[in-house]
């Protein structure tokens, strides 16, 4: 059975997708309202926006790693299927924020305005 200290290394684990990603972009709706050009901030915004995903992923990736070698005391092999909960939560945040974005792109494009 796993100790407290186990038990808060998964959910540590789990949650540094959407806590580091919240560090280094806005919402999804922001996104979506940046890319339909309803917010204007220039056109580095998107670039910027852009770097954040991948930077974030990065330091995501990394800590869920760092977290999962920690775990894998207590947990042996079965830490692996931490690090694969860190990926796959961060899949659905990436997927999103890119649904977002060519939502956006759409709705510029729909509207007659200049798609970034």
């Amino acid at each position: 059975m796993a100790g407290a200290e186990t038990i808060g290394l998964v959910v540590l684990g789990l949650g540094v997708p959407s806590t580091i990603m919240s560090c280094y972009l806005p919402s999804p709706s922001t996104a979506y309202d940046k890319a339909s050009g309803k917010i204007s901030s220039g056109p580095a915004s998107l670039a910027i926006l852009r770097r954040g995903e991948i930077i974030g992923a990065g330091v995501s990736i990394a800590i869920g790693g760092a977290v999962a070698l920690i775990a894998s005391k207590d947990l042996g092999p079965a830490a692996a299927g931490l690090f694969a909960g860190c990926v796959g939560l961060l899949g659905l945040f990436c997927w999103e924020y890119e649904r977002a974005f060519r939502l956006g792109r759409a709705h510029a494009a729909e509207s007659g305005g200049d798609v970034p």
